[in-house]
């Protein structure tokens, strides 16, 4: 039991953490690589709030252009959050193995599209895939 224990110990996913600033609210971000999958939280709100499972359909792409289906699992079923899912699996697709899916917890006090370029890019910047 004791070397089990110890060998769980060693266990480490590839996270990153980040708080910034969009439209001067404080904005906190939790990255982890699960493996088989990326989980993204963003937080205005210092809870998870909705939950989006998004990944590439098979065939990945229509004439050209990537397609993806993204679920809301949990929480609000808003069109602007399936647009926060989609601009990150197209940045998750160019930078990581294809395929890979996304479990995306978003909070936001402001759901607008000026907030979108802000977020991707904090989490781009933070990236662990």
């Amino acid at each position: 039991r004791g070397k089990n224990m110890a060998n769980r110990g060693d266990f480490r996913l590839p996270t990153k953490q980040a708080t910034f600033l969009v439209n001067g609210v404080k904005t906190e971000i939790l990255l982890t690589h699960f493996g088989d999958r990326i989980f993204i939280a963003v937080t205005q709100l210092q809870k998870l709030g909705t939950l989006i499972h998004a990944a590439a359909d098979k065939p990945a792409e229509i004439e050209g252009y990537p397609t993806y289906t993204v679920k809301i699992l949990l929480g609000k079923d808003e069109p602007v959050l399936e647009v926060y899912a989609r601009r990150l699996m197209d940045e998750i697709a160019r930078s990581s193995t294809p395929g890979l899916p996304m479990l995306l917890a978003i909070a936001l006090t402001d759901h607008s599209p000026a907030c979108i370029n802000p977020v991707v890019d904090a989490i781009i910047a933070n990236k662990v895939w």
